[in-house]
Parts: structure tokens; sequence; C-alpha cells
């Protein structure tokens, strides 16, 4: 299924990811993923852009994020890549493209946005490079448990549906079904979320957004 021209919407959550070259590792250190941080925080200040949620893989980093304004995802993840990029290739005395294009994203209802971030904070356990989500470093999963402060995070936009101490738990909770959704609809920009919440985002954005059937119709629909 083709990706559809970027959608956006003030004020709403994203789930947000970017991947490696040929899917090879972006991360080689400790210190470059602190630098992706750094970058991060920076931009995403600059330019009104909301973390709620992050995961940094290997080759990949997943977001959940509120843009304030139109452009605030474009604004924020065009000079962070392109820096951070910069950062790797000298330091790794690398040359050539670090990204796999342009990033990836899709609008997500609220129901959805609490399954992007738990889909987002499984990944390094889904991935078996830890078994609790929490035990891994380079994501927000340790301070949603209440175990350290984050200055990556902002206030969810929506009372959550999880306490910090029942968040470990939650986060054990595997819905694959939920997960495969999200991953399409990032893949092709579509929003996630019921056909009510599609079909209302349609009429602020002024296009169809729900994916249309393909193949021969059917004979009593000719």
């Amino acid at each position: 299924m083709p990706r559809m021209a970027r959608v956006v919407i003030q004020g709403m959550p994203h789930h947000v990811t970017q991947r490696g070259n040929r899917r090879e590792d972006v991360f080689f250190c400790d210190n470059d993923r602190q630098k992706y941080l750094q970058l991060l925080l920076k931009y995403s200040d600059q330019h009104g852009l909301s973390t709620i949620a992050y995961c940094l893989m290997p080759n990949h980093v997943h977001l959940v994020c509120v843009p304030k304004h139109a452009a605030s995802l474009a604004a924020t993840f065009k000079p962070l890549n392109l820096r951070y990029a910069q950062h790797v290739n000298w330091t790794q005395d690398l040359t050539g493209r670090l990204w796999q294009g342009r990033f990836f994203s899709c609008v997500l209802s609220e129901k959805h946005m609490w399954n992007a971030i738990r889909y987002v904070e499984r990944n390094p356990v889904r991935a078996g490079l830890v078994r609790r989500a929490a035990d891994w470093p380079w994501s927000s999963a340790s301070a949603h448990c209440g175990k350290r402060h984050d200055p990556i995070l902002s206030p969810f936009p929506a009372d959550p549906w999880v306490l910090p101490d029942a968040w470990a738990d939650w986060l054990a909770i595997q819905e694959e079904q939920v997960v495969e959704e999200i991953r399409l609809c990032t893949r092709t920009g579509r929003p996630v979320g019921d056909k009510a919440f599609i079909l209302d985002l349609e009429k602020r954005v002024g296009r169809p957004l729900i994916a249309k059937s393909v193949g021969r119709p059917r004979k009593e629909d000719k």
C-alpha cells in the first residue's frame, strides 16, 4: 500500500518512526544516543513538539509526540536528522546517507495513543534486548514507571489510563493485532482510529483518509 501525503494535525498525538539506511545501525555508543536526545530536546523546544514517549533502538527510533503547529514535525526532524547524521559521520569516519529517507508518521486517536505508547516502549522487549521494558535505558518506559525524571517528556495530552506503579504490568501486555495496525498506518501515513475519528479528520484536512479497497468491483457495485 503506497504512502499518502503526510497528515499532521496540531494538538493531536502522532506516532513517528525513522530507520537507518538499509536498516543499518544508527547508534554506535551511548554518546550517540545522548547526542540524539540532546538534539531532540533542542529542536522540539524550538518548534513546538511535545514528546510523550520514545525509544531508541539500534537501527531505528520511535516516538509518540504532539505537534503544536502543523509544521512542528518537519521543522523538528529535518534539522535533528541532519545534525545527528553529521555527528555520526564525523565520529565514525563515515560518509553517505545515515537515514532511510524521510520519517514515517501517523495521527492517533486517544485510544490508539496509549496503544502506540505501549508499542513504542515494548520495542526492546520484542527485540529480545531486555526482559522488562523499564530496563532499557534509552526509552521513556522507566520514567513512566516512576523510576526517574526524563527532561525529554511532556505531560500526556489526556488523563493517563495507567498510573506509574502499574505501568510495568501494563507494558507486559502484548496485543499483536493492535501493533500490526499501528505499523501499517505508520508506513502508509493513514490515521489510526475508528471510522468516526477518521471521518472527522477528513473534514478537517479536506481530503479522503480511509483506504479504499483494491481490486475489481463486485457485480452488484457496478
